[in-house]
């Protein structure tokens, strides 16, 4: 509950510093997100692997001299991973064959995550030509707002008896939302923190850029089995900003 009320005070901090900006401005892009695990539930290894996302928001800049400015916003953002593992069991034969059969199952996960990210970022710009360079880094607040997890188990059934050499592949598909919480039944927590850094070009009111958030907070609520769970986005950007009054 602290975190949240931590969360909401700078949400209402950045509309009341809105009135006084020099600038603000639209952004969005794509995201290619990924989730670092620690894991020690499954014997065999598990392949990690990115997925896709956009996100969009609002950022304002406040001078604080010539060069330098003070960049906090808004950004829902679209993120999340994707991990797979292999898994071999040995049951009984459902046919009365006497002989046991193998199940060798790959089990694939796609997490899709949807957060409301508060950037407190500085920006530092360089005038070259007609345009400007930008460099820009400072932390970052996130609010899981939302998701989905999609389980895709492919299970090659194999019998145990030498005079068969019948196989058959059995697929299952399972879609749930993501269990946001602190419990060890849940999958996520909600609050997430990091620093995110990035640099661009800036041409009139256009500021086209690439950055990259690297989360701090450990997001997992099953430590037992999986100690840790950090975000990594990377971003590329477009934003068109209007000049304030």
């Amino acid at each position: 509950m602290r975190k949240l009320n931590t969360f909401l005070l700078f949400t209402v901090l950045l509309f009341t510093f809105y009135t006084h900006a020099q600038k603000a401005g639209i952004i969005g892009g794509m995201n290619l997100a990924s989730m670092s695990f620690s894991d020690t539930s499954t014997v065999n290894e598990t392949k990690y692997s990115s997925v896709n996302g956009f996100h969009f928001g609002l950022r304002i800049e406040f001078p604080i001299s010539e060069k330098i400015f003070f960049e906090p916003g808004f950004v829902i953002s679209k993120q999340g991973s994707q991990f797979e593992f292999e898994e071999t069991t040995t049951q009984p034969d459902q046919s009365g064959s006497g002989f046991d059969e193998s199940h060798m199952s790959v089990i694939k996960t796609t997490v899709n995550s949807t957060y409301l990210n508060v950037p407190l970022n500085v920006k530092v710009k360089f005038a070259v030509k007609n345009s400007k360079i930008f460099v820009s880094a400072g932390p970052y607040l996130g609010l899981g707002m939302g998701g989905t997890m999609s389980t895709k188990t492919n299970t090659t059934i194999t019998s145990t008896n030498p005079l068969s050499q019948s196989s058959e592949i059995k697929s299952e598909t399972e879609d749930t939302s993501i269990p946001w919480g602190s419990h060890d039944t849940d999958f996520l927590k909600k609050m997430d923190f990091g620093l995110g850094f990035g640099t661009g070009i800036e041409v009139k009111k256009i500021q086209i850029g690439v950055g990259y958030n690297l989360g701090f907070a450990n997001i997992s609520t099953n430590t037992e089995n999986i100690p840790s769970i950090k975000n990594k986005v990377l971003q590329i950007s477009i934003g068109y900003y209007f000049d304030g009054d």
